[in-house]
């Protein structure tokens, strides 16, 4: 099989077993968000600020630097799994050491027991990296997402039993935690790997270079990206943070799932084709086309429809996520732009660049978010968010572009024919909207919109032709074997 037959094989893959996944994890996580309060997936949310932090350390970029190379030998790969058991068993004691620290700074005493289990995630997660690496460089996308399914279904599962039982807050615990062993223990099972030699790290020292450059952007992005998280729940408590992580998990779901998909095609390929850059141009441009084409009408819709959407599917005590919700589905239309620049980065081995693009951004973002925050409301820290985001987003493209002759207007023309549709989507949901009768009930109200906004889009992306449409039917056409990937 070709490279770009695997190429297109692996993302139509992937895609099924994310949709199929993500439909249960969302149908789970409502019933969760019924049966639980905002306070409750705020605490978890306090506690995963610093968590979150930490477990960017257990892969350290050594995963992508794998992924990067171009040979590599038992000894490299046995070193680089011992490396991230390791620092995923130090990860565990010290936030088993930490968590009073944590519960202090946040002033809330039961965070302690929520810390110290959910530090148990570090060595699942470390266990995992590795088997999955092998899994992306051998392009076995199948196998990896019926890994990925696996663990979906897994934690769905166990989430909407605890909460059903009354376990509370442990349910949205549990829930990660499951999914996190699932998904490391299937990945082992099934990889066929296994190391010969443990704890000898010499080998891995020739992608420490990279690896740290990548590491060392993911510490600033991340605070970037996370700041608000840490003062919305400092500042504003648990309940505001449980509000504004909602509505931002509801933005970053189908951004990330989309672009996940696109990704497990496209690095690898990326990756091999790095020394011919007008070929790897096309193939991003490709997948920015299909990204954008879900991504955008998803964000539009999401920023219409974001009051029968809340009000029907989590109930009248997440009201307050609204106005929030509306802000950050512009957010995440931005950063489905610019969050694949770093396959540009990698695919180069360009980390260090990388590195130099967040030092530069990320501490334009966090000054945005601080003063979000001292104007006192979740709401506040959206907008600041959102406003920093139209700034650094035309910059930080025009950066990573630049290794491969990507401009701004190049990108926008490509996804031209999305944006044109979702705009004339905008104003059909806007004018059916309008003309719904004011008694009419949430659940009818995102139903008709849904359905109406569907339809809308995809007529206008079949008249202006456009080419991710077409791929996409090509892909149905062919059982999944259109997706654009010209790499190969």
């Amino acid at each position: 099989m070709s490279l770009r037959q695997k190429t297109v094989h692996g993302i139509a893959w992937t895609l099924l077993a994310r949709v199929a996944s993500q439909a249960v994890q969302y149908g789970v996580s409502i019933l969760m968000a019924r049966l639980l309060s905002p306070s409750d997936f705020g605490r978890v949310g306090m506690v995963l600020v610093f968590t979150g932090f930490a477990s960017i350390f257990i892969d350290f970029g050594i995963g992508a630097a794998l992924l990067e190379a171009r040979e590599l030998t038992d000894e490299q790969i046995d070193a680089a799994f011992s490396s991230t058991l390791a620092v995923g068993a130090a990860m565990t004691s010290l936030f088993f050491a930490l968590a009073p620290a944590i519960a202090a700074f946040y002033g809330q005493p039961e965070l302690i027991a929520i810390t110290r289990v959910s530090a148990v995630g570090f060595i699942l997660s470390g266990v995992g990296i590795v088997p999955r690496v092998i899994f992306q460089r051998r392009m076995e996308v199948k196998r990896l997402a019926g890994v990925d399914f696996t663990a979906g279904a897994v934690a769905a599962a166990t989430g909407a039993g605890l909460a059903l039982a009354g376990a509370g807050i442990w349910a949205i615990v549990f829930m990660a935690l499951s999914s996190l062993a699932t998904n490391s223990l299937v990945a082992w099972a099934r990889s066929g790997w296994r190391p010969k030699r443990l704890f000898r790290f010499g080998p891995v020292r020739p992608f420490i270079r990279m690896s740290l450059h990548l590491l060392l952007f993911n510490m600033i992005n991340y605070w970037a990206r996370s700041l608000d998280n840490l003062l919305v729940g400092k500042r504003l408590g648990e309940a505001q943070l449980g509000y504004y992580s909602r509505a931002y998990s509801l933005m970053l779901l189908p951004l990330s799932q989309i672009t996940g998909v696109i990704a497990a095609g496209a690095m690898p390929a990326m990756a091999r084709a790095a020394d011919d850059r007008p070929r790897v141009l096309r193939g991003y441009l490709d997948a920015m086309r299909m990204i954008a084409f879900v991504t955008l009408p998803a964000m539009t819709g999401l920023m219409l429809v974001a009051g029968p959407f809340v009000r029907f599917l989590y109930g009248d005590k997440w009201l307050a996520v609204i106005p929030i919700l509306r802000i950050l589905a512009m957010v995440g239309f931005l950063q489905s732009l610019t969050n694949p620049t770093g396959w540009i980065f990698v695919s180069q081995g360009r980390t260090d660049r990388m590195a130099r693009w967040g030092f530069a951004a990320c501490p334009a973002i966090i000054a945005a978010i601080a003063i979000g925050a001292a104007l006192g409301s979740s709401v506040t820290v959206a907008w600041a968010y959102l406003i920093i985001n139209v700034i650094l987003v035309p910059i930080g493209i025009a950066y990573a572009g630049e290794l491969i002759g990507l401009t701004l207007t190049k990108l926008v023309s490509a996804i031209s024919p999305s944006i044109a549709a979702a705009a004339g989507m905008a104003v059909v949901v806007g004018a059916a909207t309008a003309l719904l009768p004011a008694d009419i009930r949430p659940g009818a109200t995102l139903a008709i919109c849904t359905l109406v906004g569907a339809a809308t889009y995809l007529l206008l992306s079949h008249l202006l032709r456009n080419p991710a449409l077409i791929e996409a039917r090509r892909l149905i056409g062919t059982r999944f074997g259109g997706i654009p990937a010209r790499l190969g």
